[in-house]
């Protein structure tokens, strides 16, 4: 039924078969820039030269074509939208004309393999009240892996985004200049975590399968990068009374926000 879908979506939009489907899209990237040129004219020739060692598996990469791939080929069939899609190629060769950065948002109903992936992180600080300087004493991380392929690795994941994200928390600024130039542009200047900086991270996997995923398994390596700068201010919070609604919460704001605090002002 899946496939039936997919398949009545593909003459919905003008095109007999994924391999069509694919050969468009291909195209399209190529004429906006984002394939390097080849002497290959129509669509037929596409499909033929570079779809033809994938026959039968055009179904999978119809299932898992990008939502900007679709509007690359949607550009071939006009009843579709062309405001939109036209916009979106237009875009593509004159970002450097804009002036200023160029956004863009977007929804999506989420199928297929996702499955989600959670963690909740667990830190004890300490807290000079006299300099600010917060001390990390014990980090843990949980979180849920779906179904731990190799569970050295994903521990490695869970620890590696909790020591970036206790960076974000305490010591990663940019500093730049009145006139937009940044400061601090080198790891000399950075302020990075280091070794010395933090304890050992203890990394707790759960395992519960994803039933959306052949394997079992959960996306690992986002997720852990999530939860460092809250968990960490709730920690500063609870240790010295009053709560830092701005990262990164380093010694110098969190003797402001001890200041206000004997002022009689709540947060900082």
């Amino acid at each position: 039924d899946r496939h039936k879908g997919l398949k009545n979506q593909l003459k919905e939009w003008g095109y007999d078969s994924y391999a069509a489907y694919t050969a468009a899209v291909c195209k399209m990237c190529l004429d906006v820039g984002l394939l390097p040129h080849a002497n290959i004219g129509t669509l037929e020739e596409w499909e033929y030269e570079i779809l033809k060692p994938y026959n039968v598996s055009m179904g999978m990469m119809m299932e898992t074509v990008s939502p900007e791939a679709t509007w690359v080929a949607h550009r071939t069939a006009p009843t579709k939208t062309p405001e939109v899609r036209l916009a979106s190629l237009e875009a593509a060769g004159k970002l450097g004309q804009t002036g200023g950065p160029v956004s863009k948002t977007g929804t999506v109903n989420v199928r297929g393999s996702g499955g989600g992936s959670f963690a909740a992180h667990l830190v004890d600080v300490e807290v000079d009240p006299e300099t600010g300087k917060v001390q990390i004493l014990r980090y843990t991380a949980a979180q849920d892996a779906g179904k731990a392929v190799h569970p050295s690795y994903v521990e490695g994941q869970f620890q590696g985004g909790a020591a970036q994200g206790i960076g974000w928390a305490l010591n990663e600024e940019y500093y730049t200049s009145p006139d937009g130039v940044m400061q601090n542009s080198s790891f000399l200047d950075y302020r990075m975590p280091t070794a010395l900086d933090l304890p050992m991270i203890d990394a707790i996997v759960v395992e519960v399968p994803n039933t959306n995923h052949p394997f079992g398994v959960r996306g690992i390596g986002e997720t852990s990068i999530v939860p460092p700068a809250p968990a960490v201010g709730n920690a500063i919070a609870d240790a010295i009374g009053t709560r830092l609604y701005q990262t990164p919460m380093n010694p110098s704001r969190i003797m402001e926000a001890l200041a206000n605090k004997r002022n009689g002002k709540n947060g900082h």
